[in-house]
């Protein structure tokens, strides 16, 4: 979480993270970036399609843009830096030893997509019906979504047995054994039922937006069909324009209308990667005046057209 919620610090925070990502601007080649993640056929579990060790030793931008996996779990794990999120409307500030759940289907991004100096762990892993995590049964699987599902909060410390599983599962994916898909079926059940037991012991909280900005959100979240205008926003939670502008820079770093164009991409991905509707049905859905201007505002907000998005992200059958 940020480390206090009131506007003054969340403020500072916003500065500070406005001066790296000026320095970002000057020094973002991908030499400074050592991304060794294993996907794509050379991770030992089907059901878990990414696993990694991440290390950015500078600031770099147009990284961690807006995501979403309607059927894969992520857990970010910081070794050291610090990661800054916004996951489903929410801040989340990722400190060394601290992990990060994000569930299914559950818009998320990077601050400003910046990408802070530091190292972490990135782990996929799916537990529905055709990929159960770690050989379970489907009575064992079920138990293990709904613990993780119920857990009281998002992000946790993490403790010295989690850090060395993650540290061995990356060393039997550098150098795969015959015996390699197996102790990475036992680490990942380990690892996950450690997690579980660190969340329940001592959960984080987020940072806690303002009433009004809160307000605004759930109204345009209710109205993402409608396209609503900045002014409507406004008048629906008593406030001028210009106000909500100011309270929504202030506190999740965007104005209202980036906001809301976010909401609406994310259910876009939601609908693309979940649903056999078109890009024109989608776009009429969510509001948009026609396909091309989704499909532009699409491709801004995630780097690729939206039926290119879509064959990247189609479930497994």
């Amino acid at each position: 979480m940020l480390p206090d919620s009131g506007p003054s610090e969340i403020r500072r925070y916003l500065t500070d993270s406005r001066r790296i990502a000026a320095v970002a601007h000057e020094r973002s080649g991908v030499a400074d970036l050592r991304d060794e993640t294993y996907e794509l056929g050379r991770n030992l579990l089907p059901e878990m399609p990414a696993f990694g060790f991440i290390e950015a030793r500078e600031a770099l931008l147009n990284r961690l843009a807006p995501d979403v996996h309607p059927n894969v779990w992520e857990l970010h794990v910081v070794h050291t830096g610090r990661l800054e999120f916004f996951v489903a409307g929410q801040p989340w500030s990722v400190g060394a030893g601290q992990a990060l759940l994000i569930k299914p289907g559950e818009l998320h991004w990077g601050r400003d997509r910046l990408l802070p100096p530091g190292s972490w762990w990135r782990l996929h892993f799916a537990l529905d019906d055709r990929r159960r995590l770690c050989g379970l049964n489907a009575t064992e699987s079920d138990d293990l979504r709904r613990r993780l599902g119920g857990l009281p909060a998002r992000l946790f410390p993490v403790t010295r047995p989690v850090q060395s599983v993650l540290a061995q599962l990356l060393a039997e994916h550098r150098r795969p054994q015959p015996d390699s898909r197996l102790l990475a079926q036992a680490l990942t059940l380990e690892l996950l039922l450690d997690l579980c037991r660190a969340a329940a012991v001592d959960p984080a909280q987020p940072a806690q937006l303002p009433a009004t900005v809160r307000a605004a959100l759930e109204v345009m979240t209710a109205r993402l069909a409608d396209g609503p205008t900045v002014a409507a926003i406004a008048a629906a939670v008593h406030v001028s324009p210009r106000q909500l502008h100011r309270l929504f820079v202030a506190t999740v770093g965007f104005s209202p209308l980036e906001w809301l164009t976010r909401l609406r991409i994310g259910e876009a991905q939601r609908l693309l990667s979940t649903t056999a509707l078109s890009v024109t049905t989608v776009a009429a859905h969510l509001g948009f005046a026609s396909a091309a201007h989704f499909s532009a505002v699409f491709r801004r907000q995630t780097g690729q057209p939206p039926r290119a998005w879509r064959a990247g992200h189609v479930p497994l059958a």
